[in-house]
């Protein structure tokens, strides 16, 4: 496992403080997110999916339990829900960096969605 580059770990605080405006800075102008059922094409759709996610989480937050770093533009985060309506939920998303920011992620949940 490699060193965690400042822009990922920059993106897990801002997830981890539930901050939408916070997670969507640290994605490319043509970035997409894949998550099952769901294909979120460009920043600013990404800036409104986020927006929805303190909602969606009900209370709850994300916690980080791994990261395993692929190379210095790819890794993947896996994490689970505690709290709120999707407590226990749990996944992983690789992404994939261009120029420090996130241009592709790819969202794998390991049980139900949040």
């Amino acid at each position: 496992m490699g060193h965690i580059p400042p822009s990922l770990s920059a993106h897990m605080a801002a997830v981890e403080c539930g901050d939408p405006m916070a997670m969507a800075a640290d994605y490319t102008l043509d970035a997409v997110i894949e998550r099952p059922g769901q294909c979120i094409h460009g920043h600013a759709a990404i800036c409104q999916y986020f927006m929805g996610v303190p909602g969606r989480l009900g209370g709850g937050t994300v916690r980080f339990d791994s990261v395993d770093v692929h190379s210095e533009d790819s890794a993947t985060f896996h994490w689970r829900i505690v709290g709120g309506p999707g407590d226990g939920s749990s996944g992983s998303d690789t992404v994939q960096l261009r120029d420090g920011l996130i241009s592709h992620q790819q969202v794998c949940l390991h049980s139900r969605d949040f």
